[in-house]
């Protein structure tokens, strides 16, 4: 769950970038030039990359073009991540159109994720979304009234920087591929220190609202220049900032953060036995100002007190019945039989691989607990090497961690019309980097069968772990939406009672 981490970074690092960049300044280049703008991305004051923004003026059209990239650590192995997006814009702030073009990879690129869309003139949107060599291709309603960079920049110009002020805007993000509520709120004038000097500032608080949850972002800006100097967002227990320098710093080598992946482990208190009946996880904030989440499903339920969670997680019991392919009206269930940008279950080598996998499995729950163990064993090269993939990247590559097992496991069972879901939380393991009786990130499924929702996880098959030791945040298709509430959840508590159900 290391690539989603970073995935998740570079998605929120995007959306703050375009509101920051909202506050572009008075002055707008002369016509048919670019204005070039420098910023170092910091990590808990470490520099672990760069953003880059163009603004382009022209008669008919403004292009913002925003590049970011970084470098991450995890285990000593090095983890890049770069994005470019570009905005074609009316000059009264109307989308037209867009293309945000991804790469992740450990060591290396990674494969190409890129989403390029365009506005018509009757309010849809053409979008092909393209991963690897595979484009899908969709038509939708344009969110009425979603700005984008030009757009969102002239409505920051017309509110102004008067202390008091707030407002309410539908900003839509290619990099999350849906419309996010922001709200804007004004405060005082202080001082902050950037790169050891004083600045006047305004400071700005932006509020992202997504289905899934939310995200805050703090936007320092010069009330002379109306130029951005300085933005923070806290994130998963550390505090992202994004800090406008000059073209040399911003391009300097990043620093060494340490092992992220390590930040986030959980202690457990006492003894976890992941085969009991039940299990109760006592969690406590450690940020008061997190708003944690935990996901109710099926096998948790969840209470919360003063702050204080209770999550209790019952162990699964594999159901004997229900109909392959499912013919329900259960309308989750429905939903997760229909192929997504990440889970392509329609394509032919998925259709090929499910048969394969099912076997001569009568019943859903034989066929599930088939794929299950079929992924485990054709994902064959166990690492950090690729980005985060979609399940036909996965099933020609045949490599990866948690989250390409789980995207194969969803379109394998679809294929196969098991209703599949990818969940995402934490999970106990014995050992791990030196440490013991941890829990960790984490991504697996959750199948429906015969009317309740049963996990599976073929990356940790191994272990057995699919009963008690895990705790759900999200559950979704595997795309950016599905882990919005995860950012201020996942690295901002602690668990401070773990014990058996009674």
């Amino acid at each position: 769950m290391d690539r989603l981490y970073r995935r998740v970074v570079l998605t929120v690092l995007a959306v703050v970038l375009t509101s920051a960049t909202a506050y572009a300044g008075e002055a707008a280049p002369p016509a048919g030039e670019a204005d070039v703008d420098y910023a170092a991305v910091m990590l808990d004051d470490k520099k672990v990359g760069y953003a880059k923004t163009t603004r382009e003026i022209r008669a008919d059209e403004v292009t913002t073009v925003n590049e970011m990239a970084l470098s991450l650590n995890r285990g000593g192995m090095a983890l890049s991540i770069h994005e470019r997006s570009t905005v074609v814009e009316t000059p009264d702030g109307k989308p037209k159109a867009f293309r945000s073009v991804r790469r992740m990879g450990a060591g290396q690129p990674g494969t190409a994720q890129s989403v390029a869309g365009v506005i018509t003139p009757d309010g849809t949107l053409d979008v092909t979304i393209t991963i690897g060599e595979r484009s899908t291709t969709r038509n939708l309603d344009w969110p009425d009234g979603a700005l984008m960079s030009h757009g969102l920049h002239l409505l920051a110009k017309e509110k102004g920087l008067e202390n008091g002020t707030s407002y309410t805007t539908t900003i839509f993000s290619p990099e999350t591929f849906s419309p996010l509520e922001l709200r804007m709120d004004i405060g005082e004038t202080t001082q902050i220190e950037v790169f050891e000097t004083q600045r006047t500032v305004v400071e700005t608080r932006q509020t992202f609202q997504a289905p899934m949850g939310k995200m805050t972002s703090t936007t320092y800006v010069d009330p002379a220049t109306q130029e951005p100097v300085q933005a923070t967002i806290p994130m998963m227990g550390m505090t992202l900032t994004i800090v406008t320098c000059d073209k040399a710093f911003a391009m300097s080598p990043a620093e060494d953060v340490g092992d992220l992946f390590g930040k986030v482990a959980l202690n457990v208190p006492g003894k976890l036995d992941p085969k009991a009946a039940g299990q109760v996880y006592v969690i406590e904030p450690t940020d008061k100002a997190a708003k944690l989440s935990f996901a109710t499903t099926d096998l948790q339920t969840v209470t919360a007190k003063d702050g204080t969670f209770v999550v209790t997680v019952t162990a699964p019991d594999w159901p004997d019945g229900g109909t392959m392919p499912y013919t329900g009206d259960n309308e989750p269930a429905c939903r997760s039989l229909k192929p997504t940008t990440y889970i392509q279950c329609d394509a032919q080598l998925i259709k090929d691989l499910a048969a394969r996998a099912v076997g001569d499995a009568k019943t859903p729950a034989d066929a599930a607990r088939n794929i299950e163990s079929f992924v485990s064993e054709y994902i064959d090269q166990k690492d950090l090497g690729v980005g985060y993939a979609s399940a036909l990247e996965v099933a020609k590559a045949r490599r990866g961690d948690c989250t390409e097992h789980a995207m194969l496991t969803a379109a394998l069972c679809r294929a196969a019309g098991i209703p599949a879901q990818v969940v995402s939380g934490v999970a106990w393991v014995s050992a791990w980097g030196g440490q013991r009786n941890v829990m960790l990130p984490h991504a697996w499924n959750q199948v429906y069968i015969d009317g309740r929702w049963i996990p599976l996880d073929a990356a940790l098959r191994s272990h057995r772990t699919v009963g008690t030791g895990r705790v759900v945040m999200a559950v979704g298709d595997g795309d950016m939406a599905s882990y919005f509430g995860m950012l201020s959840t996942l690295g901002n508590f602690r668990l401070s009672e773990v014990k058996a159900a009674d």
